[in-house]
């Protein structure tokens, strides 16, 4: 019995065995420098001191807590991310694909709307709901679930064209990760937002690989000057534990029912 292969071929020819920062070394004792940052993870390195201990503590006393039970360290991290990120609420799930799930869920319920709209070459997950507003490999699962409008990336007049009243929101990254770090031109995603707005739809920007100051910021999305209504952050969050999270503001929060 065996783990199941699903990178074929682009599995690593090494077995990596620890790693501290930035370096790696491999079970021959090889050293590595790992510019990969762990499938843009380990934004901190590995083995970071700080974290080790944080996470040593809290086992420690609690591995564990469903949320519906209080638990007051679940506040303290949501206001510390909501600090770093001058955002109004946060809600945390496990991975970025489920965040990016939950918020295409919060801009259907919040307008009343079905389709989304999803940019040529976008990523934002592999699992079935996340699927439904991915362009990548899209054709290795059909049939996809969810009502998806795709336009390019960069182009605000695409956009504009395929907008009506029955668009909930927009999903886009900051910038295109999988696809082969793609920026847009300058002043796109202001363009998004305008748009968003002015059709009434939610802008979800999807920072799951540019957030958590991967890009030399807490948001990417700010420092291009725009304020999305959703807000999707996994990966560096916790420094390769399974944790993600949306951020909204507290207009969106006040309509989101149990």
């Amino acid at each position: 019995m065996s783990l199941l292969n699903t990178l074929g071929s682009s599995q690593l020819p090494i077995t990596l065995k620890s790693g501290k920062g930035p370096l790696l070394w491999d079970d021959q004792g090889n050293q590595y420098w790992d510019f990969y940052g762990g499938h843009a993870v380990t934004l901190i390195g590995n083995s970071h001191p700080k974290l080790t201990e944080a996470i040593t503590q809290q086992a420690q006393l609690l591995s564990f807590c469903t949320t519906i039970s209080d638990l007051g360290i679940r506040q303290i991290a949501a206001q510390e991310l909501c600090t770093f990120t001058e955002t109004d609420v946060a809600w945390f799930v496990n991975s970025g694909a489920e965040a990016n799930e939950g918020a295409l869920k919060m801009a259907r319920k919040h307008t009343k709307r079905p389709v989304i709209v999803a940019m040529i070459k976008g990523f934002h997950g592999r699992t079935m709901g996340a699927l439904g507003a991915t362009w990548k490999y899209r054709d290795t699962h059909l049939p996809i679930h969810g009502d998806t409008r795709f336009v390019p990336f960069g182009d605000s007049n695409a956009l504009a064209a395929v907008m009506d009243d029955s668009v909930a929101g927009v999903i886009v990254e900051p910038i295109q990760g999988v696809s082969g770090i793609i920026e847009p031109p300058e002043g796109y995603l202001q363009d998004v937002a305008e748009i968003c707005s002015a059709n009434g739809s939610l802008l979800i920007c999807d920072e799951v690989q540019s957030g958590m100051g991967r890009a030399g910021v807490p948001l990417l999305s700010r420092a291009m000057g725009v304020h999305a209504d959703l807000i999707t952050l996994g990966k560096g969050l916790a420094g390769g534990f399974p944790a993600a999270a949306v951020l909204m503001s507290q207009e969106i929060a006040d309509g989101i029912q149990p």
